[in-house]
């Protein structure tokens, strides 16, 4: 496995973890404002 797949490997996970951390976060800030 080269470094150059390894980048490829690394940017595909971020862009599949991203949106899960961005709806998380949504729902957090939503928990909140609905709390307070």
């Amino acid at each position: 496995m080269t470094s150059v797949e390894r980048k490829k490997l690394a940017r595909l996970v971020m862009l599949k973890l991203l949106p899960i951390f961005g709806g998380l976060t949504a729902v957090a800030v939503v928990a909140l404002s609905t709390i307070a």
